[in-house]
């Protein structure tokens, strides 16, 4: 009896982009895909003046913040989606395909 496999699914480069505001000296990529840790998912400052983050994700739909110097969240105004959360606000929603 041959035991059946469980498909796997393939993670995907899935590539933020943030316009923070002038003061921002720190940008984390904030969400359920990691749990909303300030510190795994740091942004970096484009010479663009973007701050970016790639992070690779199974196909689904997250939510997510950008938290700028670790006080401030912010919504990602490029965002297909928005959910709204516990706290009365919203959160970014991307749907990986």
């Amino acid at each position: 009896m041959a035991i059946a496999q469980k498909p796997t699914l393939t993670r995907r480069a899935t590539h933020f982009e943030f316009q923070a505001p002038a003061t921002a000296q720190r940008v984390a990529l904030v969400g359920d895909f990691n749990s909303w840790n300030h510190y795994s998912h740091r942004m970096r400052k484009a010479t663009s003046g973007l701050w970016e983050a790639t992070v690779e994700l199974a196909p689904g739909r997250y939510q997510y913040k950008f938290l700028v110097n670790d006080s401030q969240w912010l919504t990602d105004l490029k965002a297909k989606g928005q959910a709204s959360n516990q706290y009365g606000t919203t959160n970014s929603v991307i749907e990986v395909k």
